[in-house]
């Protein structure tokens, strides 16, 4: 007699699934995590920086000059891991902070000191300071300090408190002269604010020389000027005339990411707009509009309005974010308006510019002048006169969670605001993109989303309608992104699925017998894929008819056993492995008729969850003397829920 290799299959066998089970459905009326939509938005800090963790106190190096005190802030930036660096003005020096911490860790400008505070500490050097003001990190993680007082700008290398560069200077790091070697594309007067394009050329705003100049990458001669009708020997203030060309003590630039220009024009209370390398303004802010104004709250205080405007900073999405000294306050600009929709400590108000308006607090400034913006919604803001550093964190939320559980393939939603994280107010101007996936790690492997996954909000929110997942599974969590402010992820949810019995293997099984004795082993693979989320359980029941052959003969009724079933979580998927109470081996059923079927595999309440693959071994022994013949048999296999 022969056998065949293992895999042959039982000619005709017959895979039948049976669901005993109902799926029900419970529509879930959620309450949103925000209902009411602001119209007047108070921002309100959740971290303060030099004042002891205090929101109503504004000493000046309140406890001392140490690593955790501030003296008249004026410049914070941020580098791409939250790290964070403030020029501390009247304390000669730039600290910098570990992301999350409000104890600096290492200091610029006094020698390795927290304590000190001398300006020029041990002489006009590369480690020396006095009056840091504006400051920017190139791609590199170099550092550029605007050290005003010395009338340079110093370059530092990552994490090195040496300058290995200066600007203005003449390549001395000794001097300090204004205008060293007279006004040329070399000289700087008291310089303020400085910028890296994404090509790390360096803009700086040399302020009393009324002019912005260009560096091309690591060079320290000037190649373009703003400012002066393209002179680099003349410092007059509105040369020519206030118009879109002039300046009047420049203080802040900022560079977008298509490398068009911003520069804050303090003395001339607006701040201009210019494309790309053009020295020529086509957009003013703070002048409704006018190149030929330069009145301080031109109109009154509103939306549109600016009193000596200083720093600026453009984020990814280009929105613009102002900080108005004379006013008191922070402006966001939507990209291309020149109507600031969103005020920062005027308690939500555009027509106050009020000092610490309702008294010194989380929400309150007294003569902002830095800011800086990182890229998960983090605005700091440096309030000079208050001797603090604020962290304001914008974000996305849940706005609308998804239901606690839905089937596979129906529709559900979700929705997410921007809200100010301190007051939990929504940003009702938010109209950027929101971007919508299965949180990596989650759910049931291979996955997919389907529906709208990426849409805009309208009114600060965004709603993801009509949304369906392909495979049931728990722990769905859902997450959204945008690339200003970051990621939120909605509360862990169920999509329920049906039990699947799918065969992987031939069904085919037949072999030919001599008449001398003969055991043959066939193995039968499945899976089974468990994704109701009941709980419990499973099993698999087996019938057969009699073995036979075309011309009548038979085997015995007893003639197939199960020797035994091995079970595994599918390659790539997750399961819980099922627990079988069944012993083997087993006889597998088997009359002229399919008999009453038995049971021949089981998973135990709480297992067999996922999708598994389960492996089946058959064992038929025949006797010398059967008749020859090829034989035949139908197996009918049944996988029920329950036990």
């Amino acid at each position: 007699m022969k056998s065949r290799a293992p895999h042959l299959w039982i000619k005709g066998i017959i895979f039948r699934l049976i669901f005993l089970f109902i799926f029900t459905s419970t529509v879930l009326v959620l309450q949103p995590v925000h209902t009411t939509h602001a119209i007047t938005l108070n921002p309100v800090a959740v971290t303060v920086y030099g004042q002891g963790g205090s929101f109503t106190a504004s000493t000046a190096n309140n406890g001392g000059i140490t690593a955790s005190s501030l003296n008249s802030p004026r410049r914070v930036v941020n580098d791409s891991n939250g790290n964070l660096y403030i020029s501390d003005f009247s304390n000669n020096r730039v600290l910098y902070y570990i992301a999350g911490s409000t104890t600096a860790t290492r200091v610029y400008g006094q020698n390795g000191s927290f304590t000190t505070n001398i300006a020029n500490n041990g002489g006009v050097s590369a480690n020396s300071l006095s009056g840091p003001k504006g400051m920017i990190l190139d791609s590199n993680g170099g550092l550029y300090i605007v050290d005003s007082a010395n009338n340079r700008v110093l370059y530092y290398t990552a994490g090195s408190t040496t300058a290995t560069r200066v600007y203005g200077q003449n390549g001395s790091f000794i001097t300090n002269l204004a205008n060293n070697g007279l006004i040329s594309a070399n000289s700087l007067n008291s310089p303020v604010g400085v910028a890296v394009d994404s090509s790390n050329n360096l803009y700086i705003a040399d302020g009393s020389n009324n002019r912005v100049l260009f560096y091309p990458s690591g060079s320290t001669t000037a190649t373009r000027v703003y400012g002066q009708n393209g002179s680099f020997i003349t410092n007059l203030a509105n040369n020519g005339g206030i118009s879109a060309n002039s300046l009047s003590l420049p203080v802040s630039v900022g560079v977008d990411g298509s490398g068009n220009v911003y520069i804050s024009d303090v003395s001339n209370n607006r701040m201009l707009y210019y494309p790309s390398t053009s020295t020529t303004a086509t957009r003013v802010f703070g002048q409704g509009g006018n190149f030929t104004t330069g009145t301080a709250n031109n109109g009154g205080i509103t939306a549109s309005s600016l009193s000596q405007p200083y720093e600026v900073h453009i984020d990814s999405s280009y929105d613009v974010y102002l900080v108005d000294i004379g006013n008191n306050r922070v402006l966001f600009y939507p990209p291309n308006s020149t109507i600031a929709t969103r005020v920062f400590g005027q308690g939500g108000s555009f027509t106050t510019g009020t000092a610490n308006n309702g008294g010194i607090s989380a929400a309150s400034l007294n003569q902002p002048i830095g800011s800086a913006f990182y890229q998960d919604g983090t605005l700091y803001v440096a309030d000079s006169n208050n001797n603090r550093v604020l962290k304001f964190q914008t974000g996305l939320a849940v706005y609308t969670q998804p239901p606690a559980s839905s089937l596979v393939n129906a529709s559900f939603s979700a929705a997410f605001s921007l809200i100010d994280i301190g007051s939990g107010g929504i940003y009702t101007d938010f109209t950027g993109p929101v971007t919508l996936a299965i949180k990596s790690g989650t759910g049931a492997t291979g996955a997919t989303l389907s529906g709208p996954t990426a849409v805009n909000a309208v009114n600060g929110v965004a709603t993801f309608s009509n949304l369906s997942i392909d495979k049931g599974s728990t722990g769905y969590i859902l997450s959204a992104t945008n690339p200003s402010v970051g990621t939120a992820n909605t509360n862990a949810f169920t999509i329920i699925g049906p039990l699947l019995f799918t065969p992987l293997s031939n069904p085919t099984f037949s072999f030919t017998l001599t008449g001398a004795t003969s055991t043959i082993v066939a193995q039968h693979i499945f899976k089974v894929n468990d994704t109701t989320q009941s709980g419990v359980g499973w099993h698999v029941t087996i019938t057969s008819t009699q073995f036979t052959t075309t011309d009548g003969k038979t085997l015995p009724t007893t003639a197939t056993k199960i020797t035994g079933v091995s079970a595994a979580c599918t390659s790539g998927q997750t399961c819980t492995v099922p627990t079988n109470s069944i012993t083997y081996p087993i006889t597998v059923p088997a009359a002229s008729t399919a008999p009453v079927a038995s049971t021949y595999y089981n998973a135990a309440g709480g297992t067999g969850t996922g999708d598994i693959t389960i492996t089946t071994t058959f064992s038929l022994t025949v006797p010398q003397g059967t008749a020859s013949g090829t034989y035949t048999s139908t197996f009918t296999e049944t996988l029920i829920k329950g036990q």
